[in-house]
């Protein structure tokens, strides 16, 4: 099992690499078929676009394991080390429960769009697979912030409230 520990810690850098690679290529075949054949692809617009999505919102779980959400970090420098720590432990409550929301608003997304199928124009695919990126990301995103509060008894959380970082 010790070789599957570097893919699942990086599951998600992984995943943005190959999201970032395909939208990249995508385009490119976009690009030289407009300047080089005179006519665009079809589809290539649709598909980048919705490679994008998957690629933003995989990275939010991406920044969630590294401990890099957004922060007002000047109003927490002020604040003393005691209550800082209460703070940010509150903001990383509140990001969790806003998480919670957007995974079950999200999979009741995917469901009804499942039942009631919405397909794409141009690749003809049904839109739940584009949106199922919502609440699995969010999903690994919330299990990436846990997991670097309680990994290592919050070593890390410790070492981000007292470094420069905040």
């Amino acid at each position: 099992m010790k070789f599957l520990k570097p893919i699942v810690d990086d599951f998600e850098n992984y995943l943005c690499v190959i999201l970032m690679t395909c939208m990249v290529f995508v385009l490119f075949v976009q690009v030289v078929a407009r300047y080089l054949f005179g006519t665009g692809v079809d589809w290539s617009e649709e598909l980048s676009r919705f490679l994008f999505v998957w690629l933003v919102i995989w990275s939010i779980s991406y920044t969630s394991m590294l401990g890099g959400q957004i922060r007002v970090t000047i109003f927490l420098k002020a604040l003393p080390p005691k209550v800082r720590s209460i703070v940010f432990l509150a903001g990383e409550f509140l990001w969790v429960m806003f998480n919670t929301l957007v995974i079950y608003e999200g999979f009741n997304l995917v469901i009804s769009t499942l039942q009631f199928p919405e397909v794409s124009p141009t690749i003809r695919i049904n839109m739940a697979w584009i949106y199922t990126a919502v609440p699995l990301g969010f999903l690994f995103c919330t299990a990436r912030v846990l997991q670097w509060h309680f990994a290592n008894q919050g070593v890390k959380r410790e070492e981000y409230l007292k470094g420069d970082m905040v």
